[in-house]
């Protein structure tokens, strides 16, 4: 009798845990994805239908794999198709508010520009997901933690970088592109350079002088995650010491701001081509209103930057072409006053680092072109490729030439 009681009370356990068990699979994996592929469909959104196969990860998978097989047209700047290519397909197919799904989870892709804004400033209502698996260990620190962490991580990084450590800037980069160019000098000399490494190198250099006083060298094994949570906001003032210096109307001062404005508009220009985040994503835990739209929990948004800077309906019919002069008048003319260029996102959470960088690529810029001549390798392959960020998946190989007897590096 006994062992009959404990028989059933045990057969009774195992079948309250397997129903249970199915009850949370088939609500994971059909239930919720089709409740929430209605919801967004009775609002008028068109996107993939959901299936147990999951269908988007494997065209995903396939067409992102023959993407990457191949290099694209040489110096074509209709990157987005080899970088995203089952999301571009989507959109083109299903409009720019259309969804698509990552396993049992809908992905809803933002371009308007109004929506846009609304993200990227209510930062507590649309939060970074956090994919738990592998977030602590790999993307951790400033760009994916919330909150009230945030904001105090925010403001110690700040102080990391007050104004004062900017003035070293651009002694740091020319420090940095000394040693650069002594290698690059042996490597000449071979009749190529793959310039790639050598400039991820310069990046941390600069920062771990510039911010640190020490060099990349040293503590190579944590720049990576370091250059996540660094950078400076305030313009850099090579003269900054002298008072009132710069609002003085000499020929030099508008000789620089010339110089300053032209390459901005390079600089800009090559951003808006390959924007280094070239997407970015967003989550929300409770039901929240967007536009008119009203985005349920458990949707991922979207938010394709590349496809966004590509867009003809913004940029014209040459958005895909390398044209500086359209940020003559300065971004916001450019835009026409709407959110579509987030080369370094946007609204409170926009990149700590996007001062810094820019000065660094300014002047490094400026002395490589006073030091070398430059041109493609014949054995470059323009093949862009999504990492973290874009990155060129066979190098850069160039050409370089030292330009007259000059072996120092001037600015």
């Amino acid at each position: 009798m006994k062992v009959s009681l404990a028989y059933s009370i045990v057969l009774s356990l195992v079948l309250i845990t397997f129903f249970t068990c199915a009850w949370k699979v088939l609500c994971l994996f059909w239930l919720n994805p089709k409740k929430l592929e209605r919801c967004l469909r009775r609002q008028g959104l068109n996107g993939t239908s959901y299936g147990l196969l999951f269908e988007d990860v494997r065209d995903n998978m396939t067409m992102s794999k023959e993407a990457q097989s191949q290099p694209i047209t040489p110096f074509s700047n209709d990157i987005a198709p080899r970088l995203l290519p089952f999301l571009h397909h989507s959109i083109k197919k299903y409009g720019k508010l259309s969804f698509t799904w990552f396993g049992p989870t809908p992905v809803l892709s933002i371009m308007d520009s109004d929506m846009l804004t609304e993200i990227f400033s209510r930062i507590n209502e649309f939060e970074k997901p956090h994919p738990k698996a592998i977030g602590d260990l790999f993307v951790s620190g400033l760009i994916m933690i919330q909150g009230e962490k945030w904001v105090k991580h925010r403001n110690i990084i700040n102080l990391a970088f007050h104004y004062e450590k900017l003035k070293f800037v651009v002694s740091a980069t020319c420090s940095s592109c000394e040693e650069m160019f002594r290698e690059w000098n042996k490597q000449s000399l071979a009749g190529e350079v793959d310039v790639w490494p050598e400039l991820q190198h310069l990046t941390g250099d600069v920062l771990c002088k510039a911010a640190f006083g020490v060099t990349y060298s040293q503590v190579k094994r944590i720049v990576p995650l370091q250059q996540e949570q660094m950078g400076l906001t305030n313009k850099i003032l090579q003269f900054a010491f002298i008072p009132g210096w710069s609002l003085l109307p000499t020929k030099m001062q508008r000789r620089m701001k010339e110089i300053d404005h032209k390459v901005s508009m390079i600089l800009n220009e090559v951003l808006r081509l390959y924007p280094p985040g070239f997407m970015t994503m967003r989550a929300v835990h409770k039901t929240t209103k967007l536009g008119d739209i009203q985005i349920p929990p458990g949707v991922v948004l979207l938010l394709p930057v590349i496809l966004i800077h590509h867009d003809p309906e913004i940029w014209g019919d040459d958005a895909k072409e390398f044209n500086p002069e359209r940020f003559s008048e300065g971004v916001s003319k450019a835009t026409q006053n709407k959110l579509c260029f987030l080369p370094f996102s946007w609204g409170p959470r926009s990149c700590i680092g996007q001062n810094f960088s820019l000065v660094e690529a300014k002047v490094a810029l400026t002395l490589i072109l006073q030091n070398f001549s430059v041109r493609l390798s014949p054995s470059y392959k323009h093949a862009p490729t999504p990492m973290l960020t874009i990155h060129p998946q066979y190098g850069v190989p160039l050409i370089l030439t030292k330009i007259g007897s000059n072996s120092s590096v001037r600015i």
